[in-house]
């Protein structure tokens, strides 16, 4: 007995996830932008949405936009002596 009730209990979730397949389906499917809007493969593959990206993205003389200047995290000494006053300023490596 337990076990045809266990075969029923199965095929009503899956007779339940069918219908909601099918109702989120056919809401998703009026969700869908018009052919116009969209580019793919010529195969019926994935269509997906055209999208318009800003000029920054396109253009190769842009290399980085709201980024910080480089600085250094470190400056070498000329010698053990430069370390040892500890005064970065007369580095020679310092501009």
């Amino acid at each position: 007995m337990s076990d045809d009730r266990f075969v029923m209990q199965a095929l009503v979730v899956r007779l339940v996830l069918a219908v909601l397949a099918v109702v989120v389906y056919s809401d998703w499917a009026h969700a869908l932008p018009a052919k116009s809007d969209t580019h793919g493969d010529s195969q019926g593959g994935q269509q997906m949405p055209l999208q318009e990206f800003p000029a920054e993205f396109e253009d190769p003389n842009i290399l980085g936009e709201n980024k910080e200047p480089p600085r250094a995290t470190f400056l070498p000494f000329a010698d053990v002596d430069g370390v040892a006053e500890d005064d970065w300023r007369a580095s020679p490596f310092f501009n």
